[in-house]
């Protein structure tokens, strides 16, 4: 929890940092000022390591993974990360900020085979959860099932490979049985 505060300590110095350096930069003209929206009362925007926070979740990055990459300069235990990714990720802002990157971006999944991974795994979770259909839940179970590998066949007259010494050792045994046949004796003199 001490980490958590030194985390929000962290974000509020940053933050006092940045508006000291746009007051040293001059006053903005009045066109500026009416360009930006007016903020309304209650409503906080994301700091930059929150942002971070949600384009990891975007690429299809872990919540652990994407908390390390946001707030580089922690040094939580992965619980911990774990623990802060899931309470970021419930943020309204932040959720809809992923909802609406995920919808733009499954293109960038494309190129992380894992980012993808992930994305589909969720979404058929997601689908096996909320489908009202039992069809489209019993797919999404069938598929997450195969994902892991629940229904590989074994193909029990597949050879197994043999080793050198297992060969010759079978070989001995068969050559062991041809010396012990008798040769039959024709009956027919040919």
């Amino acid at each position: 929890m001490g980490s958590h505060l030194n985390d929000d300590y962290l974000e509020r110095l940053a933050k006092l940092e940045e508006n000291t350096q746009v007051f040293e930069a001059g006053e903005s003209s009045g066109a500026e000022q009416s360009a930006v929206p007016p903020r309304r009362k209650g409503v906080r925007e994301l700091t930059s390591s929150q942002y971070a926070f949600a384009q990891e979740l975007i690429k299809g990055n872990t919540l652990k993974g994407s908390y390390r990459v946001a707030y580089p300069n922690t040094t939580c235990a992965d619980a911990t990360a774990t623990a802060n990714g899931h309470k970021l990720s419930r943020d309204p802002r932040i959720v809809k900020l992923v909802n609406e990157g995920t919808e733009e971006n499954i293109e960038h999944l494309a190129e992380s085979v894992e980012g993808m991974r992930r994305y589909v795994l969720r979404s058929l979770i997601a689908q096996s959860k909320d489908s009202r259909q039992e069809g489209s839940r019993l797919k999404a179970l069938e598929l997450l099932a195969r994902s892991i590998g629940m229904f590989k066949e074994q193909d029990s007259t597949k050879d197994k490979a043999q080793t050198p010494d297992q060969l010759k050792r079978e070989l001995a045994s068969h050559l062991k049985l041809l010396n012990n046949v008798k040769p039959l004796k024709s009956s027919t003199g040919i």
